[in-house]
């Protein structure tokens, strides 16, 4: 097949896989703007905060350094689909606060699905000072997580946990995050009011987590409060609680899982 007719192949199949999950693209870039990620971004004394870029300066990761009091874990998110990627500095930032090495992958146009193993541009960085890695993926980034999960399952890969925010695998051959059978340890955290990965979503799709996973149901949460954004995500459903709460809720889950592996 001539190198035209293969992207053309592969930009078929990531429009049938977004047509699919439509539920998980929001119709607009959200863009990321308030106080706590400023806070979360400015390095200290204890964690330095940067952004990796390649030879042609595109931007891989935003990296979480601990500064102090290391260890030898670390943490990926994937974000979610057209979600500034530093909406989700806050999670990384508590990660490395406890020592974690923590990072948020940056794809090009904001969208996960085009570059699923940004995972590797993370773990060949920080390579010599981790020893096990836990990834995580809101929403669409979830998906890919999972995907990313299923391909690196084996010990040489050094993956020890996977968190799914506001998110499930995916069955379809794109994509296949099918880690029932994978050596994971998973959580899956979700908002009871999530209007775009509904809880009966979450249901239906527990086939493809291991039987092991623990499902963390946030009362009150919904999809937009796991990142922060300025406005309430289209289709999604206003949260019965506040953002500081679901996302406390959420940092504290993570952190169980770290803690676990």
């Amino acid at each position: 097949m001539s190198i035209t007719k293969d992207i053309s192949s592969t930009f078929r199949d990531i429009r049938g896989y977004a047509k699919a999950y439509t539920p998980l693209f929001p119709e607009e870039l959200v863009t990321a703007d308030s106080d706590a990620i400023k806070a979360a971004m400015t390095s200290s004394d204890k964690v330095r905060v940067f952004r990796k870029r390649n030879w042609l300066f595109r931007s891989l990761f935003i990296g979480f350094e601990p500064l102090v009091n290391q260890i030898q874990i670390g943490f990926i998110l994937y974000p979610g689909a057209f979600v500034e990627p530093k909406a989700y500095a806050p999670i990384a930032r508590v990660m490395a606060d406890q020592g974690y090495y923590a990072a948020v992958t940056t794809p090009p146009l904001e969208l996960s699905l085009l570059d699923v193993d940004l995972a590797d541009e993370v773990k060949h960085y920080w390579r010599n000072k981790v020893d096990v890695w836990t990834l995580s993926g809101h929403s669409l980034g979830g998906v890919v997580a999972a995907a990313y999960a299923n391909d690196h399952f084996q010990p040489e890969y050094k993956l020890k946990g996977l968190v799914m925010l506001a998110s499930y695998p995916s069955d379809n051959p794109i994509l296949d995050g099918d880690v029932s059978d994978d050596p994971f340890k998973v959580a899956s955290i979700y908002g009871t009011v999530d209007g775009l990965t509904t809880v009966d979503e979450i249901e239906e799709h527990k086939c493809l987590l291991p039987s092991t996973t623990t499902y963390i149901p946030i009362q009150g949460g919904n999809h937009t409060q796991f990142y922060y954004g300025k406005k309430l995500q289209k289709g999604d459903n206003p949260a019965e609680i506040s953002r500081n709460q679901q996302q406390e809720i959420i940092r504290q889950q993570i952190l169980k899982v770290l803690v676990s592996i």
